[in-house]
């Protein structure tokens, strides 16, 4: 069996969140395939400003796999806040850089003065790590978000999805579940309520950090951070996602389809997952369609989505689809 070194910034083993969870899953999907060794590059002793290097060298441990022929390939999931973000490669060429998301991708949504002109520096960043080196994402809607001669280098490692037991309910209540700390979830719990007003459905918020300040209507319920993400699902006719922003893959997305949950949104929650047939009925165009979508009945729908995984995220697809991706790299 061919050996891959996978090299990782980010801590694995502690509270799960979209990053780690990426890794997690690149790892289970690597395995079917090759020996895998992990290796974990601790870049927090940077510091904030470790955003604005480049070339910060990796821990002894990491540069020796790194320099270690037995290799197949090397994988590294960075991403562009990283100091050892363009170190890598200068150690070894043919490593590989799972960014997961593009910046380039990120700078078509709607952002903030200060957040376009942080990521324009994280895009010049990427621009030259992927001028000469292969940069793998999560779906092509990354790949195609990039400038035409850097997309010739880039790879697609799509996301693997478990199916899970089917909670969805026709009768059931609209979920929504995120850390609202988090400024899209902020503004997702704020069209939320817009949308609860013009309608007699149940909405059951789940999460951390609900800001205090927020009054609810009678029909907006927050029940909380949960240990189960089931709960979250169990018994709801749909998710909604009310607001045009979203790169990579949407874990909430995602998480809802695989128990079997529609999911309601603006085109940008469906990033990187194709949508075909009865699904793209499920595309809000606007924030005052989502009432309407919310009522209809939703059985059809939920069958549809756990198609979509089988077809695009289920395990062997997306292991295959790896493989071949790294054996162009050859």
């Amino acid at each position: 069996m061919e050996k891959i070194a996978l090299i990782t910034e980010r801590v694995q083993g502690g509270v799960e969140n979209g990053s780690t969870l990426r890794d997690k899953n690149l790892l289970h999907s690597l395995i079917k395939n090759y020996s895998v060794d992990v290796f974990y590059n601790d870049v927090s002793q940077y510091g904030r400003w470790g955003i604005f290097r480049f070339n910060a060298m990796p821990s002894p441990e990491v540069v020796k796999a790194l320099k270690d022929s037995k290799y197949r390939y090397i994988i590294v999931s960075t991403f562009p806040v990283s100091p050892c973000y363009l170190s890598y490669s200068n150690i070894n060429p043919k490593v590989i850089h799972y960014l997961c998301d593009s910046t380039f991708h990120m700078l078509k949504q709607n952002l903030g003065l200060k957040i376009k002109i942080l990521t324009l520096f994280l895009a010049f960043k990427e621009l030259l790590l992927a001028r000469s080196n292969k940069v793998a994402f999560l779906g092509d809607d990354e790949v195609n978000s990039m400038p035409f001669k850097l997309a010739r280098n880039s790879l697609v490692f799509p996301f693997y999805v478990q199916k899970k037991k089917k909670l969805f309910r026709k009768d059931g209540f609209v979920t929504f579940v995120g850390d609202y700390a988090f400024p899209p979830n902020l503004a997702a719990l704020e069209k939320i309520i817009e949308i609860a007003d013009k309608s007699t459905l149940l909405f059951r918020l789940f999460g951390a950090n609900f800001p205090n300040h927020i009054s609810l209507p009678e029909n907006v319920k927050y029940e909380g951070y949960v240990e189960d993400i089931s709960h979250v699902y169990f018994g709801a006719r749909a998710l909604i996602y009310p607001i045009k922003y979203g790169t990579g893959v949407k874990n909430k997305v995602i998480e809802a389809m695989s128990f079997g949950i529609p999911v309601i949104g603006f085109k940008e929650a469906f990033t990187n997952i194709t949508l075909t047939g009865s699904l793209l009925d499920c595309i809000a165009l606007s924030l005052e369609s989502f009432p309407t979508l919310l009522s209809c009945d939703l059985s059809v729908y939920s069958n549809e989505v756990i198609r979509v995984l089988d077809e695009q995220f289920s395990e062997e697809e997306v292991s295959n689809r790896i493989k071949k991706a790294l054996e162009t790299c050859n």
